[in-house]
C-alpha cells in the first residue's frame, strides 16, 4: 500500500518504527507567528530545532513520524517537509481541525467546512503537491457540544471520502471515546480505521477496554508527559500497556509522545529555544530510550515491542479501509 508523506508517496512496508502522533516542528498559532514574528519565535532557529530533534529520533531509529498538526493548530507544511528532507525521517501529514471553537469555523456551515478538507485531500496541503495520511480532530474539556458533534462529523465525512484513517484527540478521563465512535461509524468511518487519542493518560482498564472492544486503536501516545493524573507516570503508563497486551490488546496500541519542539504554550519561545532545551530527555526519542527498559522488566517480549513500534502502525494504516 502506497502512504502519503510530506516528501512524496512511500510503500507502507517502509514505514517501519512508527510514531503514531506527534508535532514534528510546532503547533504554535498562525496568528500570533505572522504578526509577532521574532518575539514570538524566529523561523530559521524553529526549523534547526526540528531537524534536531528529528535526526536524534533518526539516530535512535525512529523512521517515521506522524505529525497531528491540523489546519487551526499552526501547520506550516513547509517547514514540515523542510524538516523531514533535512533529517531523512519520513513525515505523514494531517488535514482536519483542532476542538477549539474559532467563529471563524463556529459560524460555517458544515458543508462549506468539509469543503475545504475535501479540497486538501483532493489538491494538497498549503496550495503544494502534499496530500495528508489521516485525518485529525478533537473532543477536550467541554465535552461533544453542538460544535465539536459538527466538527467530529465533517472530518469523518472527509475520511469516509477519501479511505483516510482518522486521529482523534480525547480526554479520557472524561470518557468521551465511545460517543466519539459512535459519531464516527454514524458518517461510515470503521472502527479499525480510529485513533482514540491520549488514552494512555488514564490507567482505567474497564474504559480502556470498552474502546478496543468496539474494534477502535488506542494512542498510549503522550510518554513523557505527566499530569495530576496518576495514568501519566512513566510507570503506570507502562504498566497499563502491560497489561492491555495481557489482556490481549497488543496488536492495537499504539506509541508516541505528542511531543513538539515548539508548542508556542510553555516555555516562552526564549526558554524553548535554548539548546540545553533540546538535551532534555522528553523528546522523540523518550519512548525508546525511557519506556522500552521498563516494558522489558514488565514482561513484555521483543516481539510484542516490534507490534507497538512497527507492525501495529504499518496495520492501522493498511487496513483502516481495507
Amino acid at each position: 500500500m502506497r502512504i502519503p508523506t510530506v516528501t512524496g508517496q512511500i510503500d507502507s512496508s517502509a514505514l517501519g518504527y512508527t510514531l503514531i502522533h506527534e508535532h514534528a516542528v510546532t503547533c504554535c498559532d498562525w496568528s500570533l507567528r505572522m504578526c509577532l514574528k521574532n518575539q514570538f519565535c524566529n523561523d530559521q532557529r524553529l526549523l534547526e530545532m526540528a531537524v534536531t530533534q528529528l535526526k536524534k529520533a533518526k539516530a535512535a531509529g525512529i523512521d517515521t513520524i506522524v505529525d497531528g498538526t491540523p489546519i487551526n493548530l499552526g501547520r506550516d507544511i513547509r517547514m514540515i517537509r523542510a524538516a523531514s528532507q533535512a533529517s531523512g525521517v519520513n513525515i505523514i501529514a494531517s488535514s482536519g481541525f483542532y476542538h477549539q471553537q474559532d467563529p471563524w469555523l463556529d459560524w460555517k456551515p458544515a458543508e462549506e467546512l468539509l469543503g475545504y478538507l475535501d479540497y486538501e485531500c483532493t489538491n494538497g496541503l498549503e496550495e503544494l503537491p502534499v496530500f495528508p495520511g489521516i485525518m485529525k480532530c478533537a473532543v477536550d474539556q467541554p465535552g461533544i457540544t453542538d460544535y465539536i458533534e459538527k466538527m467530529l462529523g465533517v472530518t469523518a465525512d472527509c475520511a469516509a471520502k477519501h479511505r483516510l484513517p482518522v486521529f482523534c484527540h480525547t480526554i479520557p478521563e472524561l470518557h468521551h471515546g465511545n460517543a466519539m465512535l459512535e459519531i464516527m461509524a454514524d458518517h461510515g468511518v470503521p472502527m479499525k480505521a480510529v485513533i482514540a487519542g491520549h488514552s494512555g493518560d488514564v490507567d482505567d482498564l474497564d474504559y480502556l477496554e470498552s474502546l478496543l472492544d468496539r474494534g477502535c486503536y488506542l494512542g498510549m501516545d503522550r510518554f513523557g508527559i505527566v499530569t495530576k493524573t496518576p495514568g501519566t507516570t512513566l510507570e503506570n503508563r507502562c504498566r497499563t500497556i502491560a497489561r492491555l497486551c495481557k489482556d490481549g490488546f497488543a496488536d492495537r496500541l499504539l506509541i508516541s509522545h505528542d511531543y513538539v519542539p515548539y508548542a508556542g504554550f510553555l516555555p516562552d519561545w526564549k526558554t524553548a529555544s535554548r539548546e540545553e532545551e533540546l538535551e532534555k530527555p522528553v523528546s522523540f526519542t523518550y519512548f525508546e530510550y525511557h519506556a522500552v527498559p521498563v516494558l522489558r522488566e514488565l514482561g513484555l517480549s521483543e516481539e510484542t515491542l516490534r507490534k507497538l513500534k512497527i507492525d501495529n502502525p504499518r496495520a492501522f494504516f493498511e487496513n483502516a479501509f481495507a
